[in-house]
């Protein structure tokens, strides 16, 4: 886990705190609740994914990068789930949208909090994949281009 994840789970814990603090004064004006919705759904879900595959990385993503993957993951996961969401009974209401995103915020945060506490991730021996030419690279960026091409594509 690099140095940083601490800090960006608590960092997007905030964020998404205060996007429902934002939300719920249904006064405010409709382009800051769509900042708020943006934040919430898009941001925060996707910087905690794209920092659980790729932040244990030996070559991390430059900021940029991170943030490109952050969105991009971010829209595949409020894809995703609002599609399912969709197959609920009855109308789709706003607390059933809530509930959806912050259990996969709250999943996607522990997960990270318990693989920083455990420490580095042991990594298999490469005499085992000695006949792959991408044996040497973290398969992390390989799951992380799966996950995002499954979840954009679809």
């Amino acid at each position: 886990m690099t140095q940083v994840t601490r800090p960006l789970v608590y960092a997007t814990l905030g964020a998404a705190v205060l996007a429902h603090i934002l939300l719920f004064f249904t006064g405010l004006p409709l382009p800051l609740q769509g900042l708020a919705v943006f934040v919430l759904t898009v941001v925060v879900p996707g910087a905690l994914v794209v920092e659980a595959l790729v932040g244990r990385s030996e070559a991390p993503p430059t900021p940029w990068e991170q943030a490109l993957y952050s969105l991009g993951a971010g829209y595949g996961v409020a894809v995703v789930l609002t599609v399912l969401l969709s197959y609920l009974p009855g109308p789709l209401t706003r607390l059933q949208t809530f509930i959806a995103f912050d259990v996969v915020i709250a999943f996607a945060a522990v997960w990270l909090l318990v693989a920083a506490r455990r420490g580095p991730r042991l990594r298999a021996d490469a005499a085992v994949f000695a006949d792959a030419d991408w044996s040497t690279l973290d398969r992390r960026w390989l799951w992380a281009g799966l996950l995002t091409l499954l979840l954009v594509g679809g």
